[in-house]
C-alpha cells in the first residue's frame, strides 16, 4: 500500500495576467476545496491503520487482523459520508470518482483481510488501486491545488511569510539582540516578565521557539520546557479570530503534541483530533478572507494547511512515526 502520499503543485501557465490571486474564483470554490481535502484526508487516516498492522511485525497474526477488520468498516463509513454529501455541482464526477476509489480500497483490504499481504488476491487489487489513487490525486491538485488560485514564486512567498512574523511589541528589539547574542534565557525571562506577552501571538511563539529550537534549548534548561512550550502554542493554536501565525502555531502544536503519544512506528496517531483542527483554522482564514480579500498571507495560509500531509507512521524517518522528521525540521533546522 502506497503510505505516503506527495501532494505535488502543479505549474499552471499565468498566460498574460499579472494578477496575483483570483479571490473571485477562490470564493466561490473554498467550501469545495475544504471538502474534497477532507475526504481525502480521511482516505490518508484510513491508509495509517494499515500502516499499523503491517508496522506491529506479527501481521497475520488474528490480533493484528482486527485492525484491518476495523479498517474497512471505517472505509465504508467513510464512502457513506461521500455519497451522501452535498457538493458543488460542478464536481459531482470527481465525488464519483473518489466513491469509485472507496470501492477499490475497501475490496484490497477485504483481500488483505482474508488472504494476507502475500497473496495474488490482494497484490492484483493493489494494482488496480494505485493508478486509480494517482488520477485522483492529480484531480484532486488540479481543481484545488494552490496554483490554481495564487501566482506567487518562492522569493514571494518568503517575503511574505516574513513580513507575517514581523509583528512589532515593547520588548522585540531587545529580545532579537539577546538571541542574537545567545542569552536565549535572558530573552525568555524578559519575555515571562510582561504578562500581556502572554496574551500576544507573537510573543507566545517566541516564547515556544526559545523552548523548543535546538539552537536556543543548547544553552539553557527550563523544567518541563516541552509542556510549557505546548501551552503557549495551543493559546495561538485554539483561537477562533484570525492571526498571521496560526498555520505556524497548529503545525508547531501538531509536531509537539504528537510527542504525548509516542514517536514509534506504532503509536498511536491522532490525526482525526490534528485535522478537525485543521479543518477548523482553515474555516477561521476563511472568513478573514471574505472580509479582507487583499490580504495575500492569509490565502498562502489556507493552502498551506492543505499541504501539509497527516502524521505516516512510514517514510524519511526509519525508526518511528514521521512527526520526528517534522519536529527535526521545525526545531533543528533553523
Amino acid at each position: 500500500m502506497k503510505n505516503i502520499l506527495v501532494l505535488c503543485l502543479l505549474c499552471f501557465p499565468l498566460g498574460a495576467s499579472a494578477q496575483k490571486i483570483n479571490s473571485a474564483k477562490f470564493l466561490k470554490e473554498a467550501n469545495s476545496i475544504i471538502q474534497f481535502y477532507e475526504f481525502e484526508r480521511g482516505i490518508q487516516r484510513n491508509e495509517e491503520l494499515v500502516a499499523l498492522y503491517f508496522a506491529q511485525g506479527g501481521a497475520e497474526r488474528n490480533a493484528d487482523k482486527e485492525i484491518i477488520k476495523e479498517c474497512i468498516a471505517q472505509e465504508k463509513r467513510l464512502k457513506l459520508e461521500i455519497e451522501s454529501a452535498t457538493i458543488d455541482p460542478r464536481y459531482v464526477v470527481y465525488k464519483n470518482q473518489v466513491v469509485a476509489l472507496m470501492d477499490v480500497i475497501i475490496e484490497c483490504f477485504g483481500d488483505l483481510y482474508q488472504y494476507g499481504s502475500e497473496s495474488d488476491m490482494f497484490k492484483k487489487c493493489n494494482e488496480t488501486y494505485q493508478p486509480q489513487l494517482q488520477a485522483h490525486l492529480d484531480t484532486l491538485i488540479a481543481y484545488f491545488g494552490s496554483d490554481a488560485y495564487l501566482h506567487f514564486d518562492s522569493t514571494e512567498r518568503s517575503v511574505h511569510e516574513l513580513k507575517a512574523r514581523d509583528i512589532p511589541f515593547p520588548q522585540k528589539k531587545k529580545v532579537d539582540e539577546l538571541l542574537a547574542s545567545r542569552h536565549p534565557l535572558a530573552a525568555y525571562k524578559m519575555l515571562q516578565s510582561d504578562p500581556k506577552n502572554l496574551q500576544n501571538d507573537i510573543t507566545l511563539l517566541y516564547l515556544s521557539d526559545i523552548l523548543l529550537k535546538k539552537k536556543y534549548t543548547d544553552s539553557m534548561k527550563v523544567d518541563a520546557a516541552d509542556s510549557i512550550a505546548l501551552l503557549y502554542l495551543s493559546k495561538i493554536e485554539s483561537k477562533t479570530s484570525y492571526s498571521p501565525l496560526l498555520f505556524e502555531a497548529w503545525r508547531k502544536w501538531r509536531a509537539m503534541k504528537q510527542t504525548e503519544y509516542g514517536i514509534s512506528r506504532t503509536s498511536e496517531i491522532p490525526n482525526d483530533l490534528y485535522d478537525k483542527e485543521r479543518i477548523r483554522l482553515m474555516k477561521v482564514v476563511l472568513e478573514h478572507i471574505k472580509k479582507n480579500p487583499a490580504d495575500e498571507w492569509a490565502y498562502m495560509q489556507f493552502f498551506s494547511f492543505n499541504e501539509v500531509e497527516i502524521i505516516h507512521r512510514f517514510g524519511d524517518y526509519p525508526y518511528g512515526n514521521q512527526s520526528a522528521m517534522e519536529r527535526s525540521e521545525l526545531f533543528y533546522d533553523n
